[in-house]
């Protein structure tokens, strides 16, 4: 069984590939297996993926290593101010999946960090 699963994800990542979208995110846990597919979405996603990334957007992408907490991005930028930053930089990044938080249960966790998510990753390298 484990061996048809193997093939039906290697189906899913050229598919994806062969449509020009970003590689599914294959995760496991305690759960299971899990596949996250970027879709567009009221044209947010579609137009961010498709290379309309806005040029705040671009500097967090580039400044992204890793996982990286909010107030590493930040200095990364040379930004300051806390408010600008989240409303500029981070607040549209997670809106359009370009960055995914670490611990997705917990978004307001003291633990929290970011890293560039598949969509990211694509938008990262078309530039």
């Amino acid at each position: 069984m484990i061996e048809a699963w193997g093939r039906g994800i290697e189906t899913m990542l050229r598919a994806c590939r062969a449509a020009g979208m970003p590689e599914p995110v294959l995760r496991v846990d305690e759960t299971g297996i899990w596949v996250e597919f970027w879709f567009a979405g009221a044209g947010q996603v579609a137009g961010q993926v498709a290379g309309q990334v806005t040029e705040d957007l671009l500097r967090l992408l580039a400044a992204v290593s890793g996982e990286m907490s909010r107030a590493q991005l930040q200095k990364a930028l040379g930004l300051k101010g806390r408010a600008n930053f989240e409303e500029r930089y981070l607040k549209p990044a997670l809106a359009s999946g370009l960055i995914e938080l670490t611990i997705p249960g917990k978004p307001t966790s003291r633990l929290q960090k970011y890293r560039l998510s598949a969509a990211g990753r694509a938008a990262r390298r078309k530039v």
